[in-house]
């Protein structure tokens, strides 16, 4: 698979997600990822050696083929959800220093900014040989690396159709956490909280249709029931 991000140039130049600063904000973000062994696509500079191509109203950036499926057409096995806690693990420990992006955009809990993914979702997350890839990281930010894997519960393991995979959650969390039984039993709590605020706060988007909307509010109630 080959990735092509575009970008309008008429967002608004005043705000933080200009389309220069967002575009330079991912190119720093995956030079992170790649700098600390982190799988994910590399992004292909044209001939002036810049990360985009001005084309007419718009900005491109492309990226490099992908050779795996994602977990839309893989099945969660327990190695799956292994390996994806693991790159979740490492990335969250990354040292960020100096990486500039949004902060989470609803209230969470103060402590440590990890680089976020934000957005985890089966389309997301790529395998390749038994190796994790992310891609798309258009909605990176920084905050609690918590917001990761309550966003990553919600979405692997609780569907409209299937309901909860109690099981796989547990092999993610068990995963994540190396076994730390105590701080796991200390930090579920503040994972639902920030699963719903955060489901909250996508239930706010105006663009989403109703089935989209339905399957969030499904997702609610799950994570009331599970926690």
């Amino acid at each position: 698979m080959i990735i092509l991000h575009v970008l309008d140039k008429v967002l608004q130049e005043d705000s933080y997600f200009r389309p220069i600063t967002k575009l330079m904000n991912m190119e720093n973000t995956y030079d992170l990822l790649k700098e600390n062994r982190l799988d994910s696509p590399q992004i292909i500079r044209n001939k002036y050696n810049q990360p985009f191509t001005n084309f007419k109203n718009t900005y491109l950036m492309l990226y490099s083929f992908i050779n795996g499926s994602s977990l839309f057409n893989i099945s969660l096995s327990k190695k799956v959800i292994i390996n994806v806690a693991q790159y979740l693990r490492k990335m969250h420990d990354v040292k960020i220093n100096e990486l500039k992006l949004p902060v989470v955009p609803f209230k969470v809990p103060e402590g440590k900014n990890s680089l976020l993914h934000f957005d985890i979702t089966k389309g997301n997350i790529f395998i390749e040989n038994d190796k994790i890839i992310l891609i798309d990281f258009d909605d990176a930010k920084v905050g609690p690396a918590l917001c990761d894997v309550a966003i990553a519960l919600t979405n692997l393991f609780i569907s409209r159709k299937n309901g909860t995979d109690i099981n796989g959650m547990n092999i993610f969390l068990d995963t994540y956490y190396k076994n730390n039984i105590e701080q796991r039993q200390v930090e579920e709590p503040i994972i639902k909280n920030i699963a719903t605020e955060w489901l909250k706060y996508t239930l706010k988007n105006p663009k989403l249709d109703k089935k989209t909307i339905d399957g969030l509010e499904n997702k609610l109630l799950w994570i009331e029931k599970i926690f």
